[in-house]
């Protein structure tokens, strides 16, 4: 058995310690019991390899939690917490104490202080806790603007705490594994709450900021583990939220993000399966909704993104089943690997007229079974559907691609059960290997004159085709197990009146039983239209507005031309 694993590493900073770590972007158990190949990282013309042939088997990737970066660092906090508590015991760990509060002076100029622990593992904050503004040590006032590193790590016993309105940070683990802490009043001045500050305060049930916070940073892991964790506000001020932030809160209902966000990062709301709504501002500046940042998250059942929005990371909405309808802003320009993969109840998808997306990269909607509808504009930047991106959308069934697209990946629609209707686009070149294979209900098939390349098994397991038509001039050449061997005997082949003796005498082509002509090529010579139109490339681009008559010249190609009426269609400049 073969895995397909992309390795990421990376260093994050806790408390002061640099910690490296790997992370599996994915991991997906790939493999075909029938001999068909998975995709080789090698040229296209040699990057399948067969040792027989037969259906294509597309079998479901493993749904393993990706679990390294988060989780390998919550093995490393207790060890991590016992050593600096240890390392405390053996040093002076606070500069004074007042009323049962122990601190450390930041600056001797800026008379300002943090609270700390007492360096003592026997002695530890417990009750209600309210800290002051400022405090008077030596006849010098200090003022209070940080909860240090640690400063309440594992305190089993603290209730609440009230925080004063001159703090404006909180450090790394700072009240990490306080098992009964309930409550947190954040004040104003708050800019910073550093990574692992309430990881596991397993009692917390509401993060709420007041009015006017000036909080800018929730740090990675922050909140995460939080299991009693309900609701929370995120203020005007964020502008980011951390590696996991909120990870692994299971009754978290709710979240409302500010327009002053600009990232959502690797896995913030990560197995969070209670989430049901995410409000994202409509205009705002969030740009990127990073890889894993609602994974698994199985109750979301409506997202609306943001018109600021370019990218959807890797894994960003993996399973989250209840999800059942997207539409992409104009401004998106990239769905990341797996973005959608198991998002069970999702039954349509729109992409905006102006669409900026190149690739839809691997798995990108795999098993979305309930997706019975795509809608894609007529004219775009979309080129490539990558390998496997639509696999297993049980429910589909019809699809029409843009006039961009040139390549359909390795199984992009296989087992697409219910597909009846597609209409290729005279862009296609590349179909790879298996692209439609197992759809069962397609009944005919056009080959645009623009494909130069039909993959192996691409309609292997479509049993029902009765009609293929091929509008190339000159068969390409294929492989035998590109269609059922029944469909040779009962499907008819219609090419272009010239070229039927051509494709009698074709390789594999010869083998169907009924060869004749009538299919035209799609595409118009130039055309004589006096009136107003719009000139595109067949990538979306528009070259040439005004009379047709008074065009300047275009380079020979093919184009779309679009009519003052709205008709449009295919024109050849030679």
């Amino acid at each position: 058995m073969d895995r397909c694993v992309h390795q990421a590493v990376g260093m994050e900073n806790v408390g002061g310690l640099h910690i490296l770590y790997q992370r599996e972007a994915s991991a997906f158990a790939r493999f075909t019991p029938m001999g068909i190949p998975e995709p080789q990282n090698v040229g296209r013309a040699t990057r399948y390899r067969f040792s027989r042939y037969s259906f294509l088997p597309f079998l479901k990737p493993k749904r393993r939690v990706r679990r390294q970066p988060i989780y390998h660092m919550k093995k490393f906090l207790s060890l991590l917490c016992a050593a600096i508590i240890g390392f405390s015991n053996l040093t002076h760990a606070y500069d004074f104490e007042v009323d049962g509060i122990y601190y450390n002076i930041l600056s001797e100029n800026d008379c300002t202080a943090e609270v700390t622990n007492s360096g003592d593992s026997n002695i530890k904050y417990e009750g209600d806790i309210v800290i002051p503004s400022s405090v008077s040590f030596n006849e010098i006032t200090h003022i209070i603007t940080t909860i240090g590193d640690y400063a309440f790590c594992e305190c089993p016993s603290l209730n609440s705490v009230i925080l004063p309105e001159s703090l404006t940070s909180i450090g790394s683990l700072a009240f990490s594994s306080c098992k009964a802490l309930s409550s947190v009043t954040f004040p104003k001045t708050l800019t910073t709450i550093g990574d692992w500050a309430f990881y596991e305060c397993s009692a917390l049930t509401s993060v709420t900021f007041p009015e006017k916070c000036k909080i800018t940073t929730i740090g990675s892991l922050a909140f995460s583990d939080c299991l009693s964790l309900i609701s929370v506000t995120i203020p005007e001020s964020l502008t980011t939220i951390g590696m996991s932030a909120f990870s692994s809160c299971p009754i978290l209902k709710s979240v409302t993000l500010p327009e002053s966000l600009t990232s959502i990062e690797y896995g913030a709301f990560c197995e969070c399966s209670s989430l049901t709504s995410v409000s994202l501002p409509k205009t705002g500046k969030l740009t990127a909704i990073g890889d894993y940042a609602f994974y698994e998250c199985s109750s979301l059942c409506s997202v609306t993104f943001p018109e600021s929005l370019s990218i959807i990371g890797e894994n960003a909405f993996y399973g989250c089943s209840s999800l059942q309808s997207i539409t992409f802003p104009e401004s998106l320009a990239s769905i990341r690997r797996s973005a959608f993969f198991g998002c069970s109840s999702l039954t349509s998808v729109a992409f905006p007229k102006i669409c900026k997306i190149n690739t839809i990269e691997d798995y990108s909607f795999y098993e979305c079974s309930s997706l019975t509808s795509i809608t894609f504009p007529e004219t775009c930047e979309l080129s490539t559907i990558e390998d496997y991106t639509f696999t297993g959308c049980s429910s589909l069934l019809s699809l029409t691609l843009p006039e961009s697209i040139t390549t359909i990946g390795y199984g992009a629609f296989s087992s697409c059960h219910a597909l009846a209707c597609v209409n290729l686009p005279e862009s296609l070149s590349f179909i790879d290997v298996g692209g439609f294979a197992n759809c069962e209900l397609l009944t005919s098939i056009t080959f645009p004159s623009s494909v130069i390349s039909i993959g192996d098994v691409s309609f292997n397991g479509c049993s029902r085709l009765t009609l293929i038509t091929n509008k190339s001039t000159e068969p390409q050449i294929i492989n035998k197990n590109v269609f059922d061997t029944k469909v040779y005997e009962q499907a008819t082949l219609r090419v272009p009146d010239g070229s039927v003796d051509a494709y009698k005498e074709a390789d594999v082509w010869k083998l169907f039983s009924k060869i004749e002509g009538g299919a035209l090529s799609g595409i118009e010579d130039v055309a004589q239209d006096e009136g107003p139109v719009t000139v595109y490339t067949l990538g979306g681009v528009v070259v040439y507005t005004g009379l047709w008559n008074e065009r300047s010249e275009l380079p020979a190609g093919i184009y779309i031309v679009r009519n003052a009426d709205g008709t449009s269609r295919k024109v050849a400049i030679r």
